[in-house]
């Protein structure tokens, strides 16, 4: 018999299909059809995508180097995911809101929880140079639920007594110059002007009786979190030699570590080294006085999920490439070594070097960012974050 009775005709309760199926009633045995994702019970809730106040959104380029302040209501039960927009001025011919962003900072009272800097923004956010409606529009990962149903929203009602701040640092006119000069167009930063940014958040509203009996509760509940360095040893043009990215200031759990040798390189990615061209890296992540795992080649840490490469990004998974184990159980935990460094060391034949303009635009867009966790301990009406 075949068909969709051939598994059901063939059972005979041994191999591989015997340790997890039976055909008969026994203790414990389930039912796909109907169990506990059916009748399991949960609270009630509900969800609006809602404007964040801020404390004055228009930033006016390219003098003010102060941050727009996003400041959360204090009337909300929980925090899920954030999505900041941008308004340009009529000053601005050409728009690219993650080029207009310096930082973003993720602060709890006076603790910077998470942090995004501008080469990690335009990488995420990326998607043409060309200053399409979607750009206009990046979703912050701050807090978010997963396709594993595992929900990393912010416990607002259970931090009442402490304020949530996203802090969003503008670029000044230099660095928007050199930032603008890896696109094709435009090439200039403009020269005066206005925009504005709009923050916009999914949050949350419990009943009474979940929201007491979450405050009643001492919460250590898994947080994901990154942080960045962009301490490097300057490259010089002319040379070959090896670059060290410091990354002593990583104290997460870490799942990866990645480096991002930059944005606005040429869309070709082509593997010779004109003056224009990506360049290429194999890569050592040493902690302590340790290799990690060795020098690995930019063919291996630029593959992507997809089978392709891009040799902009270079990844060490550090820990197992899914987020099928809830637990997390093989994170690194980075706050245990001094030492974190990241030695980048160029590809080059023997008649190459770094060119004039590879140097400028590496010194200043090369960062290495840690993603991973950390626990947030919700009682007493706040939350402190541990990275120990």
């Amino acid at each position: 018999m075949s068909g969709s009775i051939a598994a059901i005709a063939a059972y005979n309760g041994t191999g591989t299909q015997g340790y997890q199926t039976t055909d008969k009633t026994i203790p414990g045995v389930k039912s796909i059809f109907w169990n506990e994702n059916d009748t399991d019970k949960y609270y009630v809730n509900g969800s609006a995508l809602i404007d964040i106040p801020a404390n004055n959104s228009e930033v006016n380029y390219p003098t003010q180097t102060q941050p727009v302040i996003f400041t959360f209501p204090n009337d909300v039960d929980a925090i899920g995911e954030l999505y900041l927009s941008g308004t340009r001025g009529d000053s601005f011919s050409e728009f690219y809101l993650p080029k207009l962003i310096n930082s973003i900072e993720l602060c709890v009272g006076n603790q910077i929880i998470a942090s995004k800097n501008a080469t990690e923004i335009n990488a995420d956010a990326v998607i043409t140079p060309s200053m399409s409606p979607q750009a206009l529009v990046i979703l912050l990962d701050f807090f978010y639920k997963d396709s594993y149903s595992q929900n990393y929203s912010y416990l607002a009602a259970c931090a009442n007594n402490q304020t949530l701040q996203l802090k969003v640092y503008p670029q000044t006119n230099t660095t928007m110059t050199q930032i603008l000069s890896t696109v094709t167009s435009p090439t200039t930063a403009p020269s005066t002007g206005d925009f504005s940014f709009s923050l916009y958040a999914r949050v949350y509203s419990m009943v009474n009786d979940e929201r007491n009996f979450l405050r009643n509760q001492v919460i250590p509940k898994l947080f994901p979190v990154t942080q960045y360095s962009d301490r490097i040893s300057l490259c010089t043009a002319g040379t070959t030699d090896p670059i060290t990215i410091n990354c002593d200031s990583f104290n997460i759990d870490a799942s990866t570590i990645t480096v991002y040798v930059g944005y606005g390189w040429p869309s070709d990615q082509t593997l010779t080294l004109a003056s224009n061209a990506v360049p290429i890296f194999n890569a050592e992540l040493i902690l302590n006085s340790t290799s990690y795992s060795g020098i690995s080649g930019y063919n291996f840490l630029s593959r992507r999920e997809d089978g392709t490469n891009d040799l902009q990004v270079l990844k060490f998974y550090l820990s197992t490439k899914n987020n099928y184990s809830l637990t997390k159980s093989d994170l690194v935990p980075l706050s245990k070594y001094d030492s974190i460094r990241i030695k980048l060391y160029p590809n080059f034949t023997p008649t190459q070097s770094y060119s004039s303009v590879q140097v400028d635009r590496l010194n200043n867009t090369l960062t290495a960012v840690a993603e991973g966790y950390c626990t947030a301990l919700y009682q007493n009406g706040a939350v402190t974050f541990n990275n120990y």
